[in-house]
């Protein structure tokens, strides 16, 4: 079952490529506001969830940190916010689905050798006695998925307050009565403008 406080988009590939490739989407903006600050023996962390990436970011004093102590805070980020589906680690107990959804790579198709057996064997110039057999398939091990941690510098880099977009005034933009002319953007060409006209009232 989806985790609640997860997007459903999350868990439609197609759906969640439309929207990420919007760059004004509310996505993303969401999951940038959600931090964890944590102290390891590593010194501190400071840890976010990309949405676009599907990849933990993080800010530390030290940039070789383990895998395994990311990890650990990880654990603590998707429990303290609700979204144990991001942890796509299928190493530990749990087994998020978004891994079979993002991080699962198709079947390879047939091995090449096999298929070069059997346009010998069809050949007008081979008799063989024995029938060929198929090579055995090698035991593959099973493949972990992984988290994926992304490093974004040192603690002081960490943007800890929201930047909003500020509006750029020009001088075209009309003027309230209630707005005092000085209140908005003025370059040095529209400056001199304003000054000549008020020079000239006098």
């Amino acid at each position: 079952m989806p985790n609640k406080n997860i997007d459903a988009i999350f868990y439609k590939p197609t759906d969640f490529l439309a929207v990420m490739k919007n760059e004004s989407n509310d996505i993303e903006p969401k999951w940038q506001q959600r931090i964890l600050l944590e102290s390891t023996p590593r010194g501190n962390v400071v840890m976010k969830y990309d949405a676009f990436r599907m990849g933990f970011c993080y800010y530390a004093d030290t940039a070789s940190i383990p895998y395994t102590v990311l990890n650990a805070v990880a654990m603590k980020y998707v429990r303290t916010y609700l979204c144990m589906d991001f942890f796509m680690d299928n190493e530990t107990v749990y087994q998020s689905p978004l891994i079979d959804i993002h991080a699962k790579e198709p079947e390879p198709i047939k091995e090449w050798v096999l298929d070069k057996q059997e346009t010998i064997a069809e050949g007008p110039f081979i008799k063989r006695k024995k029938p060929l057999t198929a090579v055995p398939e090698p035991k593959l091990e099973k493949e972990y998925s992984r988290n994926k941690f992304i490093y974004q510098g040192k603690i002081h880099n960490f943007p800890i307050l929201k930047q909003e977009k500020k509006s750029t005034w020009t001088s075209s933009m009309p003027v309230s009565k209630h707005e005092s002319v000085f209140n908005r953007f003025f370059s040095y060409h529209d400056y001199k403008e304003y000054y000549r006209s008020q020079k000239k009232m006098v």
